[in-house]
């Protein structure tokens, strides 16, 4: 008897994670303009961490907001909770859609607000902020592999980048440099984060 009941178990995880994975395919119309992504967006969007738009795009090449990206890093890692005061950002209203995951976002300090005390939630994040929040939402330790880029060199997110590429979470371009003044796409930050989240997924370039 209990091996029927692990071979159904089996079965219906297998069959679970194939509807998953057919239903986000069938829904994103537009992974195949990021084909070097689309199993890291697959496996987020299986893991209820990621979506796309209501026109059933993904945006793969979008630059990603402040916005989405708290969102993702909350839906991983705070799934079920919610906040108990308002982060204070005059540009978050409670009524924004935002509101709740930013707000848990603050409180577990994933994320800051600026110097003038907004957030901009709606502004692009760069390639250097977005391995600093990584870096910081999971505690990377840093890793064997070689991770120095000649522009990152000073840089206040130097330490994130390096701890990233050391794990081989991030990549450089083909001259050697990581550009982190870049925006970061929508495909990029869910290649880095899948990476982290499972390396059964990871690829190492992130282009």
């Amino acid at each position: 008897m209990k091996k029927y009941i692990a071979l159904f178990a089996l079965l219906f995880t297998v069959a679970f994670a194939f509807a998953s994975q057919s239903f986000a395919s069938d829904t994103y119309s537009d992974l195949d303009k990021a084909p070097w992504a689309e199993e890291e967006i697959l496996y987020l969007t299986s893991e209820n961490i990621i979506d796309g738009y209501p026109d059933g795009r993904f945006g793969p090449n979008d630059p990603l907001t402040r916005n989405q990206a708290v969102k993702m890093l909350v839906y991983d890692l705070y799934p079920n909770v919610e906040p108990t005061s308002n982060p204070g950002f005059p540009d978050v209203s409670t009524s924004n859609f935002y509101y709740e995951m930013i707000a848990v976002g603050f409180e577990k300090g994933l994320i800051n607000g600026y110097p003038d005390g907004t957030f901009r939630g709606k502004d692009q994040i760069t390639r250097a902020e977005a391995a600093h929040m990584l870096d910081n939402a999971y505690d990377i330790s840093r890793g064997l592999n070689n991770g120095s880029f000649p522009d990152v060199r000073g840089l206040w997110a130097e330490e994130s980048i390096t701890d990233l590429a050391s794990k081989n979470y991030i990549n450089g371009y083909p001259d050697g440099t990581f550009k982190p003044g870049e925006p970061i796409s929508r495909a990029e930050f869910s290649k880095m984060l899948a990476g982290i989240l499972d390396n059964s997924v990871r690829v190492i370039s992130i282009k």
